[in-house]
């Protein structure tokens, strides 16, 4: 029978014990078992609920047995111990992606999940947000999180997967037989049919998806974490940049520049970034209450289409074909130069996220 990392770090620690007299620290069983302290902390624990062991603080504290070796079981020990795997894996899942561990605990943790540093994995970040103004839950919508919860649980591996009130963090193990695409796709279509029971069920909640950059090995979860967050943090940038406001699936591997200028915290610096002719649209609009940055954004995103932009914006296309005109005369932006409406698009997105500082 194969034991769990818990349980053979249990039966060790009261071997210890039984041949050795006297309080044993912490300190000692570490060095002594190569056991992390934190896990010595934890599994202790569980053995002394289960009055296998006796624990004393202070200075001289440690831990004993609570009763003769010869009078505690295996069973005992291995029954009390699949109970800790159970209780505290979640939490060291998500400490593992939230890189919150020592490199010696994110081993051990890692032994636990099956996880090793040459798997290719991401980590999916799951959120539901309040679509009323004060951004807090409802009991009822808070009854629906768990509802969701069980959902997504029914559809992802439990074993990578962990949860709190109203996040999920899934990590995902490349399957050489599923493409990136194919693997998005699935998120997608897992995020549209979770989307529209919440709809059905009227709870007024948004059900968004970041997903992390691929990385080798779980010691770079964290940073795959760290991506999936960002993606969801400017979701409702992204939505305006992109001009599709349903967008709620989001890979940041996708986002190109957008990450580098996420990372710049200094307006003036990203405003350095932003083309002279843009510049000159924006304070014009600024000043006079215009709608010619959003023409451009819609048109742009449109492939620089009048009726298609016409329809999002619903004005006359004789309306959009007047303001690209008064966008042209303002800043002698050429629509025709690839470079410069590259430009142009990066300065777009940059005055998006400086409307969010």
């Amino acid at each position: 029978m194969k034991l769990k990392s818990s349980t053979d770090y249990a039966i060790r620690i009261v071997c210890y014990l039984a041949t050795h007299n006297g309080m044993i620290s912490t300190t000692e069983l570490s060095k002594q078992l190569y056991i992390a302290s934190t896990y010595i902390h934890e599994v202790a624990k569980k053995l002394t609920d289960a009055n296998i062991i006796v624990a004393c603080e202070g200075v001289k504290g440690g831990y004993t047995l609570a009763k003769r070796a010869e009078d505690i079981s295996l069973k005992e020990i291995v029954s009390c111990e699949e109970e800790l795997d159970k209780k505290y894996q979640k939490d060291l899942e998500y400490q593992l992606s939230a890189g919150t561990l020592s490199s010696e605990e994110e081993d051990e943790v890692a032994n636990i999940l099956g996880l090793n540093d040459t798997d290719d994995l991401r980590v999916v970040t799951f959120r539901l947000l309040p679509k009323n103004k004060s951004g807090r839950f409802t009991s009822d919508q808070l009854r629906q999180t768990e509802i969701v919860e069980k959902e997504l649980l029914r559809n992802l591996p439990k074993k990578y997967t962990t949860s709190n009130t109203n996040q999920i963090i899934y990590i995902y193990k490349k399957d050489e037989q599923i493409s990136n695409l194919q693997f998005r796709l699935g998120i997608e279509e897992l995020q549209k049919n979770v989307q529209n029971n919440l709809d059905k069920r009227n709870a007024d909640i948004d059900f968004l998806v970041g997903i992390g950059k691929d990385v080798k090995g779980y010691p770079a979860l964290k940073e795959s974490f760290s991506d999936s967050k960002t993606a969801l943090k400017y979701i409702h940038v992204i939505r305006k940049i992109i001009g599709d406001e349903d967008k709620s699936v989001v890979d940041c591997s996708k986002l190109g520049f957008f990450r580098t200028f996420v990372k710049i915290s200094d307006k003036e610096e990203l405003l350095s970034y932003v083309p002279e002719s843009l510049q000159k649209l924006y304070e014009f609009d600024k000043q006079k209450n215009g709608e010619l940055v959003d023409t451009l954004e819609c048109f742009l995103n449109n492939k620089q289409s009048l009726k298609q932009t016409s329809n999002k914006l619903f004005v006359h296309y004789r309306t959009v074909s007047y303001r690209l005109e008064k966008i042209k005369e303002i800043s002698s932006m050429d629509f025709d130069n690839p470079e410069e409406i590259l430009a142009v698009r990066n300065g777009l997105i940059i005055y998006r996220l400086i409307e969010t500082m």
